[in-house]
């Protein structure tokens, strides 16, 4: 057996091994035959643009723990795998490829662009899957799909005719987010929103009959072009004289709204509850054709709708003398104008939050546009519903709120994407617009022909589909969807989907609603959330500030197993995760001592026929039985809550803290007596230890499985059952953990005076000589040790002058730290340091106080 672990030797052999043996495969067939209970995972499909990062690699670690877990646990798993479309960043990637060559998507024209889109997706599409098996995570790759296979298409086409015809799909002219780089609609949820620093500013309105005028506060001056009103609030006593009464727009001639009727530029003062009396001077303009707010109150008050930014964010004619500006060019000017006229009150500094383009991060425009939209509230009671009668399990549970609060407001989908790469929309118009849906343009010829009483010319919507509108169907189309599968039958509803909360409005919820509306069951069991990965100061992960490394860099550096225990060791449930690459060093470091401890039994072994039937006999067999038991319990408990960074720890604690440390160190004695009984003993531990861990660290865990002389092997410990451990000794278990406190105690008096053994007295087992580093001799003086178990460490007078010393030096010293520590934690410090650095700060001081304890009760038992 190698002197070290070489995981880039080992990764590729086992992966190899796994799909050889197609570990990972599942089938309906195969589930039927089992005779096991299916447990189906759906991994979110990753872009197809995309490369892997840190995200995914939390993910599908998450993921594949429970996979293989649940396999051990003597469940049928189906994971399936597959990739996304990804409209919008897919056609991004392809336009910038076309831009080298000089040319748009429009120059070549629909069919050739597609063409090149499909050439980029089948050269670089599966990179990102081939990546994640460098990661060790085991789906059933010979069921991958893709959100535009011919099967799965037919499911999205089937998809909207049913909400069609259900009368949940309209068309309609609605406010929309527009990215003018993209040049498509936005559904809400695609719009980021994060505070930055921008401007706010007072422009004075003239009162139509002169004698003054109303003072509005604006972020977007260069929509006040298209105001049609001015809103107070009824109860606002600095106004109520001017309801009903008209303001002037300055610079503004006559308008025409969006369907084409002239407007002036005379507003009205209206009266409406929804103006904060707090915002400015509490007097606000209101634009209904481009600001979500303005258009409900356009809508109550029958105001016109005048829309002035065109779909480039360029001014248009409405704007008149701004027309053709881009729209924060125009901001200036149309400042400059205010002012210069004596009509800009003041400009103040202001915090906000401006919708962005989750794919360009471009400021998004709100537009009036004809677009398709899903009505939602239909569809978000009865996910509201399952979840309130307990059908599906959030964890955490506080984001079971969040999920209520979402759908109880949740506002209607614009599906629409003025994009060419996805789904294209299947409707098609006759000669007058008559709109025609159906699953195929034959059966929207057949229908048109029904209407007409004739053949007519169609034509298909140029608009494709949101690819959340794909991907919310994937838990039960990439089963056969619509038509009725054994897959579907066997595989569906599936048990476990995870997911970052980021995405619990965009595809979660979704897919409740359409799984109900659709199949009537709710797709999975359980919906697990996870935080978003920061780096350790709780910023972003981001490239511009370089405060992570490429996902490859951190395999190369510390393997797959040491990159999968350091992440999920490092995610709290809920909350967001710190990245610390410390974390991934300690699971390297974990591997490494796995491979250690097994060399030590193997080649401490040699010569003796194992076959795992043993009798406990001695006190630290029984107490690593029952150990082994005891965490067994713990660690399934973890895996069946989903509390995943607990897991982690739990087997770091049982194999590192527990058995390494203290078992093999017992063991040492009769490994080299060659004892059968207790090296088949330790080979029974130390194989179940492996399995508790091998759903986390796969590699390390198969790697040493393979090089115990096992009878019987099987290809790996994901083919074998999870450990039930029939071993009780709570008696021995307890007896040998205090054995433990005095051994430690003993070592550290024996390492301040700088002896390798020291003499000992106590009636304790055998084995405490052997750890402690103890001996049975005369000595000048006897001391008693702080421990529960009656030992006696023996020195002379000057070595018990020197440990006095030693520790009360350490005491002082110690002492000092805390006291510095306590009062930045009693200073301003709480408030201005980063919570994470607090939060350091007040763990560095819980440990040091309880090291000081342990030194205070060492000093007065040498006392």
């Amino acid at each position: 057996m190698d002197k070290t672990y070489n995981y880039r030797e080992w990764e590729k052999k086992l992966y190899e091994k796994w799909l050889k043996h197609k570990l990972f495969r599942a089938t309906a067939y195969g589930a039927k035959r089992s005779g096991k209970p299916t447990f189906t995972i759906m991994m979110p499909p990753p872009n197809v643009t995309g490369d892997i990062h840190l995200g995914h690699v939390l993910d599908n670690t998450i993921q594949d723990v429970v996979a293989r877990y649940k396999r051990m646990a003597g469940f049928y798993v189906l994971w399936q795998p597959g990739t996304d479309h990804a409209g919008i960043a897919t056609q991004n990637v392809v336009e910038k490829e076309l831009a080298k060559e000089g040319k748009s998507r429009f120059d070549v024209g629909r069919e050739e662009f597609l063409r090149r889109v499909w050439a980029w997706k089948e050269k670089y599409g599966g990179r990102i899957l081939e990546a994640l098996k460098r990661l060790g995570v085991s789906p059933d790759w010979e069921r991958t799909r893709f959100t535009m296979d011919e099967d799965y298409t037919l499911a999205v086409k089937t998809a909207f005719v049913k909400l069609y015809r259900a009368g949940l799909i309209y068309r309609g002219k609605r406010l929309i987010n527009w990215c003018p780089r993209c040049g498509t609609a936005l559904a809400d949820d695609e719009v980021e929103r994060e505070e930055e620093q921008g401007k706010i500013y007072y422009l004075r309105y003239p009162l139509a009959n002169g004698g003054g005028y109303v003072v509005v506060a604006t972020t977007r001056p260069e929509t006040y072009l298209g105001d049609t009103a001015v809103a107070v609030n009824p109860e606002d006593e600095r106004y109520k004289h001017l309801i009903g009464k008209k303001v002037r727009l300055p610079f503004v001639g006559e308008r025409r709204d969006i369907d084409n009727n002239p407007v002036g530029a005379e507003i009205p003062v209206i009266a409406d509850p929804v103006v904060d009396l707090e915002f400015g001077t509490g007097a606000v303009k209101v634009t209904p054709a481009h600001d979500f707010n303005d258009w409900e109150i356009g809508e109550r008050h029958d105001l016109p709708k005048v829309q002035v930014i065109d779909f480039n964010a360029k001014m248009n004619k409405n704007a008149g003398r701004w027309a053709g500006l881009d729209r924060f060019e125009a901001r200036e000017k149309i400042v400059k104008a205010f002012a210069e006229a004596g009509l800009l009150e003041k400009i103040e500094d202001h915090s906000y939050a401006p919708g962005r383009c989750y794919r360009c991060k471009t400021v998004i425009e709100p537009l009036p546009s004809l677009q398709w939209f899903v009505k939602m509230k239909p569809l978000a009671y009865p996910a509201l519903k399952v979840w309130e009668r307990g059908q599906l399990k959030i964890v955490p549970e506080m984001f079971g709120k969040i999920y209520r609060n979402w759908l109880a407001n949740v506002r209607d989908w614009c599906i629409s994407r003025q994009i060419w790469w996805g789904h294209r929309i299947p409707v098609w118009y006759g000669p007058d617009g008559k709109e025609f849906v159906a699953d195929d343009e034959e059966e929207a010829r057949q229908q048109a022909k029904e209407y007409y009483g004739r053949d007519v010319e169609l034509k298909q919507d140029e608009d494709v589909l949101d690819t959340w509108f794909s991907s919310w169907l994937w838990p039960f189309a990439t089963l056969g969807w619509p038509k009725e599968t054994e897959d579907l039958k066997v595989f569906y509803p599936t048990q476990f989907l995870q997911s970052g909360w980021d995405i619990l409005f965009f595809w979660d919820a979704r897919m409740v609603m359409a799984g109900l509306f659709f199949t009537g069951e709710v797709p999975f069991e359980v919906l697990y959330l996870h935080g978003l990965l920061r780096d350790k100061y709780g910023r972003k992960l981001s490239k511009s500030l370089k405060n992570y490394r490429e996902v490859f860099e951190l395999l190369d550096d510390y393997g797959a197993d040491g990159l999968r225990y350091g992440v999920l060791s490092l995610t709290p449930e809920g909350r967001d995760i710190r990245f610390d690459e410390k974390a991934l060093e300690v699971g390297r470091n974990f591997a490494n001592k796995i491979w250690n401890a097994t060399r030590l039994l193997v080649l401490s072994s040699e010569g003796v026929d194992i076959d795992l039937r043993f009798k406990p006999e001695k006190l630290y067999q029984k107490w690593a039985l029952h150990t082994l038991k005891l965490y067994t319990k713990r660690i399934t408990d973890a895996l069946e809550s989903y509390r995943f960074d607990e897991y982690a720890h739990l087997i770091y604690h049982l194999i590192w803290s527990n058995l390494a440390d203290w078992f093999l160190e017992s063991l040492k004695p009769d490994l080299k007596a060659k004892d059968e009984n207790a090296i088949d003993l330790a080979y029974y531990v130390w194989l179940n230890a492996l399995k508790l861990a091998h759903p986390l660290m796969p590699f390390i865990t198969d790697a040493a499985y393979e090089k115990m002389p096992i009878p019987e092997k099987a290809p790996s410990l994901m083919s074998m059952e999870w450990p039930e451990v029939p071993y009780d000794f709570p008696t021995e278990y307890d007896e040998y953990e205090a054995l433990k406190e005095a051994v430690r105690e003993f070592r550290a008096v024996r390492d301040i005076i700088g002896l390798k053994r020291a003499p000992y007295r106590g009636k304790v087992d055998p084995i405490f000589e052997v750890l402690a580093g103890a001996e049975s001799r005369e000595a000048e003086i006897w001391v008693r040790l702080p421990s529960k178990v009656e030992v006696y460490i023996g020195l002379s007078e000057e070595q018990k002058d020197k440990v006095i010393s030693r520790l009360k030096k350490e005491i002082d010293q110690l002492e000092k730290v805390i006291g510095r520590i306590e009062k930045k934690l009693a200073s301003d410090f709480v408030k201005k340091a980063p919570a994470p650095v607090v939060e350091a700060e007040r763990r560095k001081y819980k440990e040091l106080k309880g090291k000081l304890a342990t030194l205070r009760r060492q000093l007065e038992a040498m006392e």
